[in-house]
């Protein structure tokens, strides 16, 4: 009755790991675009109001999963911003987490959670959904936001803004990564 029940968690999607950086310019990371659970538009919308209001500027966003914005153009008013990269292997998937500011990943529906945890292993801090299993893998390391709320997610991109967070969360995102590992 009283018996612990261990849990072990999925292994790593890959075990590529970066050490220099190929981006060195700032942008925040978005992964399948392409699957609409991942719920990416809400984020790329919510950072196109922010660049159109001014209060982020000097960034890129790069988004994988969907090659061309045709589909979503008319909602950009920034699109020299975004880059729309479609599919990428496997070591330049590793490479865009090591070198992101920020992933978002505002997910509806998810598996296990593993582009946070990518993201993590480079201590890239997460603005993430917490629905599903995003919140039993992530634990207090990312910053969590309403995914179905484009404001919210335009106020915790603001709060990430901000040194002392950015810093905090990726020291968080570091120790999450060695405990789920």
């Amino acid at each position: 009755a009283n018996k612990e029940i261990p849990v072990f968690y999925s292994p790593a999607t890959n075990n590529i790991l970066i050490e220099e950086k190929k981006y060195n310019d700032k942008f925040y990371f978005l992964v399948s675009a392409n699957r609409w659970e991942k719920n990416n538009l809400r984020a790329i919308i919510a950072i196109d109001r922010l660049i159109s209001h001014g209060l982020i500027s000097d960034i890129k966003v790069r988004i994988t999963g969907l090659s061309s914005p045709n589909d979503i153009r008319y909602k950009i008013r920034n699109l020299e911003c975004f880059d729309f990269i479609g599919y990428v292997d496997e070591t330049e998937l590793a490479q865009l987490y090591h070198d992101a500011y920020c992933l978002i990943y505002p997910s509806l529906n998810e598996g296990f959670g593993y582009p946070p945890i990518e993201a993590m292993k480079y201590g890239v801090p997460v603005i993430a959904s917490p629905f599903t299993s995003i919140s039993e893998i992530c634990e207090g390391s990312v910053l969590y936001t309403n995914p179905l709320s484009i404001e919210e997610i335009m106020s915790r991109i603001l709060m990430m803004e901000t040194d002392d967070i950015h810093n905090k969360y990726s020291v968080l995102s570091i120790s999450q990564y060695e405990k789920i590992r």
